[in-house]
């Protein structure tokens, strides 16, 4: 156990009693004496801390710096996922107006958005146009000498998380394109591939190939250009009707008669992994990084790539699904994907599972399939001693039973395993409700699961599918009867 400051003072105090001269000094408060004392016995202290820390480090990682040295080498990258939107955009001038991708635009709270898509807008008319929430920034890299294994640093920019890269390599000619390859996974000798790296201060790295090993190698004179691409994250706060406004305005166009508006928010965004995201992933063992080789993996892998906002993700192969459906050659090395992500357009979600799929292997088949919405019906009647307050009971256990398996809540939002038993429910009463504990108190749990529960269930609690009941308990001792 760390020792504290005073037990390291009152120490010093009682080794310069046998100077009587210093204990003299010390008698009187002699703060030349004193400050020393104390100042070095909070440093022991702030020492004995760090030292109790690394005790528990070989099982639990309980520094920062521990857990994102631990991150880099699993290769967990900071990125954040920008937020995406549709505009509606009106048009007040007196000619047909086009809006082509690459425009930048600002929000309210003063947000860079760049729009992605077209639209063309006939006069006093209005259209809808997608657009995200990024900024973009180049930087150079011109190489001196065939190094193998190349790196050049990413420079981070202040208030702007990473989002995504673009690697090329200029030449007179023409221009290649390089891909990011994860840990250099399928990345043959002399492809044009490089990988990300972290390292435990957070800055990011890219890192080409060697010559005869993986990838390419840097040659002398290679000129390299890197589009690095910022976002804010979470676009919290956004609603429909916010106002955007180009950043500027073309001379001689109608822009100034262009209005728009926020339509919908198609992605919210993520923010970067924080240190409580990092302290779970740096859990799970770095093999299962990028590689999904077992059906548990891409499960873990899809999830790990959409970041937060997962409300319900549920991948099995073709056994399962020839259990439940029969039997069929279109099953055959298919995988088959049912995925919700909150505030996230469902044709976007299918495009990035099956890229982050095709990622790790892209020998797979892939079927997307429907989540089945299907709320579970529960009762719940519990019998607490007279003391407590029925009212109050009835609504902390409805508050703990939504808490746990409502909509988006982490038990029920992984598929082919279903959480929702009386079991988990008793337990988990017992342990959030304090006026269950008591010996008099009873519960009692009735669940109405589906006949026949397929892989793309979505079984959770609504506020409608449960039902609660609260009693108290009049039982007393024969003693104290009337």
């Amino acid at each position: 156990m760390a020792i504290h400051y005073t037990e390291f003072e009152a120490a010093a105090l009682q080794a310069a009693a046998e100077y009587p001269g210093l204990a003299r000094r010390i008698q009187v408060g002699d703060p030349r004496v004193l400050a020393g004392m104390r100042a070095n016995a909070i440093m022991l202290a702030m020492l004995s801390q760090q030292m109790d820390l690394c005790l528990f480090e070989s099982a639990e990682r309980a520094r920062d710096t521990t857990v994102l040295a631990d991150a880099a080498m699993r290769g967990i990258l900071p990125l954040a996922r920008p937020a995406s939107v549709t505009l509606e955009v009106t048009n007040r001038s007196s000619a047909r107006y086009m809006l082509s991708p690459g425009r930048r635009l600002i929000d309210q709270k003063g947000r860079t958005f760049v729009v992605t898509g077209s639209v063309s807008i006939d006069v006093g008319a209005s259209g809808l146009v997608e657009a995200t929430q990024r900024t973009e920034r180049v930087v150079t890299f011109t190489a001196s000498s065939a190094t193998r294994y190349q790196r050049i640093e990413v420079p981070t920019v202040p208030a702007q998380q990473l989002a995504g890269l673009e690697v090329w390599r200029v030449r007179s000619d023409g221009r290649d394109a390089f891909e990011f390859r994860p840990d250099y996974c399928n990345t043959d000798v002399g492809d044009f591939g490089y990988t990300v790296e972290v390292d435990e201060r957070r800055r990011t790295w890219i890192r080409f190939g060697a010559a005869g090993s993986v990838g390419y190698q840097v040659q002398p004179g290679d000129q390299f250009e890197i589009r690095v691409f910022d976002c804010e994250g979470a676009a919290t706060g956004a609603r429909a009707g916010d106002v955007f406004t180009f950043e500027y305005s073309e001379v001689e166009t109608v822009d100034p008669y262009i209005s728009m508006r926020l339509y919908s928010v198609d992605d919210v965004g993520a923010d970067a992994p924080g240190m409580g995201d990092l302290r779970v992933l740096t859990r799970y063992p770095s093999t299962y990084d990028h590689n999904a080789v077992y059906l548990g993996n891409f499960q873990y892998l899809i999830r790990r790539y959409l970041s937060t906002g997962v409300r319900f993700l549920s991948c099995w192969n073709e056994q399962i699904e020839e259990s439940v459906r029969g039997p069929s050659e279109d099953s055959i090395n298919t995988l088959f994907v049912a995925c919700l992500v909150k505030d996230m357009a469902q044709a976007e979600v299918r495009q990035r599972v099956e890229s982050i799929i095709k990622r790790a292997d892209d020998s797979y088949r892939i079927k997307h399939v429907s989540a089945v919405l299907t709320p579970v019906r529960m009762a719940i009647t519990a019998t607490v001693p007279a003391v407590h307050d029925e009212d109050a009971v009835r609504a902390l256990i409805r508050k703990t039973i939504l808490g746990a398996f409502g909509d988006g809540a982490e038990m029920v939002s992984v598929g082919l395993r279903n959480q929702i038993r009386e079991t988990v429910i008793h337990r988990l009463l017992r342990e959030s409700v304090q006026e269950l504990r008591d010996n008099s108190a009873d519960i009692a749990v009735s669940i109405e699961l589906p006949d026949e529960i397929m892989p793309e269930h979505y079984l959770y609690v609504t506020y409608d599918s449960l039902t609660v009941g609260v009693s108290k308990n009049d039982h007393r001792p024969g003693l104290w009867n009337v």
